[in-house]
């Protein structure tokens, strides 16, 4: 059998790998990136990629050997098959493995579920980043979850998810999240019962922006560990400003570090600020009225960084306005 280790494919116009390839005993890294292929045959368990670029084709389904895997996932670091049209997630993976993959990227397809959804038969995977970007989800996909699937970083931006069921982080492994990026979506509201402290004790950063919440989803500010925030531009389906709500008493966390308020509809902020907090956006908040006196101190020695407009009604600190 050859024993070739990388392969570059890429830019060819291929609609199928060569016969050739299914000989191919040593892979480690396959380029197959910008050609037509549509359908890519497994190469077998045996096989144990460490990068895989499948991007900018034109997959609709991803093969598997008859243990139900494409190849290998002992040593991937990257897989990455974005820009085409699956519109399930394969279950190409598994949670059971005892190894962690670097990264899994599927964004900018046509994926609105993972395959065996609601079967209970999805295997999961174990990875530190998965990208569903630019998907069509509309529901956050409850099957990571229940499949014991670890995963530190979710990106799902830019889909259309109107709803994140209770069950998406109800799982133990679920511990293992530390950032979710649901920013671009329709969200309205988060399960308090699961989204918290309790099941996400380790959540560092969260990214709501642009989404439709109306009241500020204190279910974030759960998790001692969260360092960042971001909920900006809240925006209503007609594409009004519908996030009025400050987080009261959110100076009294004593993780945060960097909190995204910007382009919204605040009004009076009768809050304490915290020193703490020191990125602070309210930029594009045109109603604001904003007493900066308990942070002005720190923002003139260069210890705080608030983002803001100097047509704002920033009161108690003359300085932020020269």
């Amino acid at each position: 059998a050859a024993k070739i280790q990388i392969l570059y494919c890429s830019q060819n116009n291929l609609e199928e790998l060569p016969e050739e390839v299914k000989n191919f005993k040593a892979m480690g890294l396959i380029d197959l990136m910008s050609n037509k292929i549509s359908k890519v045959a497994p190469f077998g368990h045996d096989i144990n990629l460490v990068d895989c670029y499948l991007d900018n084709n034109k997959i609709t389904s991803i093969g598997r050997d008859e243990d139900g895997f494409f190849c290998g996932i002992e040593d991937i670091e990257t897989f990455s098959a974005s820009y085409n049209q699956m519109t399930e997630m394969p279950d190409i993976f598994t949670s059971k493995s005892r190894f962690i993959m670097g990264s899994v990227d599927f964004s900018y397809n046509k994926i609105s579920q993972v395959e065996n959804a609601g079967t209970g038969n999805y295997r999961g995977l174990k990875v530190s980043t998965l990208t569903l970007a630019n998907n069509p989800i509309t529901v956050f996909p409850k099957e990571f979850s229940e499949s014991s699937s670890i995963v530190s970083f979710f990106n799902m931006r830019g889909c259309f998810i109107n709803e994140v069921p209770k069950e998406a982080f109800e799982g133990e492994t679920m511990i293992n999240t530390t950032s979710i990026d649901l920013s671009y979506n329709h969200l309205s509201k988060l399960p308090s019962s699961t989204f918290n402290g309790t099941h996400l004790p380790y959540l560092y950063g969260v990214d709501l922006g642009y989404n439709r919440f109306t009241n500020f989803p204190y279910e974030v500010l759960d998790s001692a560990y969260l360092t960042v925030c971001s909920l900006r531009g809240q925006r209503d389906s007609n594409g009004n400003r519908c996030l009025r709500e400050w987080p009261q008493g959110i100076y009294q966390h004593k993780g945060l570090r960097g909190l995204y308020l910007g382009s919204n509809d605040l009004r009076k902020i009768s809050d304490t600020i915290s020193p703490l907090i020191y990125f602070l956006d309210i930029s594009d908040n045109p109603n604001i009225t904003f007493d900066a006196s308990d942070i002005c101190y720190e923002w003139r020695m260069g210890a705080y960084i608030l983002i803001y407009d100097k047509t704002q009604n920033i009161i108690n600190c003359d300085y932020m306005l020269q």
